[in-house]
């Protein structure tokens, strides 16, 4: 896959994109939880492939009570890390 450069995003902007804190997407990145490219100290971002892959996990339902159950640990995980985010 190729990736030119007027298609990435700096971490600001993609956050604001995205409606969640700079610090909260910086984590997701660094964590290996979303795809980015480093250049220097910037981390960029391709909007299409973030917002894609957010979309396909939001959808993503559970199979089974113990996958709802760890869904369920993971988004308040995330819902408690955007609002200390804040």
């Amino acid at each position: 896959m190729v990736i030119q450069s007027q298609n990435l995003l700096p971490l600001g902007a993609m956050a604001r994109r995205l409606h969640v804190p700079s610090k909260w997407l910086r984590r997701q990145a660094e964590t290996g939880h979303l795809p980015h490219l480093r250049a220097d100290s910037q981390i960029l971002f391709n909007p299409k492939l973030v917002e894609q892959l957010l979309i396909e996990r939001a959808t993503q339902g559970g199979l089974s009570l113990e996958n709802r159950s760890d869904n369920r640990r993971e988004n308040q995980r995330t819902q408690n890390e955007i609002q200390q985010d804040k």
